[in-house]
């Protein structure tokens, strides 16, 4: 099987859709739990801090979901311009 194969797969497999489902809901209760301790820290600097905590968090996250489908977009636009490019060869052609 090939790479691309490999994460067409998973992007179907019910066992994906079930991390991104739960990435959705579980994931994004207690980024928001996080959001509410910062927004009611006294210490602006230390909720400031909080906040960039879960943001980068959130973005981890959102990013690992993505990758598989950036990765095939990837393949893809690369085998695109494989096909696109003409050989070159020493026999005609210019």
């Amino acid at each position: 099987m090939s790479e691309h194969e490999d994460l067409t797969n998973l992007l179907k497999s019910p066992g994906w859709l079930r991390v991104g489902e739960y990435a959705r809901v579980h994931i994004t209760e207690h980024l928001t739990q996080h959001i509410a301790s910062a927004a009611n820290d006294r210490d602006d600097v230390m909720a400031l801090n909080k906040l960039r905590q879960v943001i980068a968090a959130q973005k981890a996250i959102e990013q690992l979901l993505a990758w598989p489908a950036e990765r095939i977009a990837k393949l893809e636009e690369a085998t695109a311009r494989a096909q696109a490019v003409p050989s070159l060869s020493r026999r005609g052609g210019l």
